[in-house]
């Protein structure tokens, strides 16, 4: 949805400026997922981050966000390589900004993320 006809105060931030705390939304990359361990509970995470590593790898750590969804052992369409919309509480655990069962909107591309497509 592009951002004049999203509703308002739904802006998104991007990772790189998400606040310690607070609800918001935000959107990124799909870099990685954890699924749960056999022997504990249902907890799928995935992490967020603003755009994809170019060909060869990142040379310096991204800000990212992870996500963790409670009582799940998959989220349909959260996968390495989606790029996601997610609104939610953010906090910070362990030093890494951190949304708890977020809602979440699977995007086609960035473009429908930001507007426009990433700079080459």
């Amino acid at each position: 949805m592009p951002a004049s006809s999203r509703p308002a105060g739904t802006a998104c931030v991007t990772i790189a400026d998400l606040p310690e705390r607070g609800r918001l939304t935000t959107g990124g990359f799909v870099e990685f997922v954890r699924y749960p361990q056999s022997s504990g509970p249902p907890r799928f995470q995935a992490s967020l981050v603003d755009r994809p590593a170019a060909p060869g790898g990142r040379r310096a750590a991204a800000p990212r966000l992870d996500l963790v969804w409670h009582g799940r052992s998959r989220v349909p369409g959260i996968v390495p390589g989606a790029w996601v919309r997610v609104r939610g509480a953010v906090s910070t655990v362990k030093g890494v900004p951190t949304m708890y069962d977020p809602h979440y909107e699977i995007l086609a591309s960035h473009r429908e993320l930001v507007g426009t497509e990433l700079p080459a």
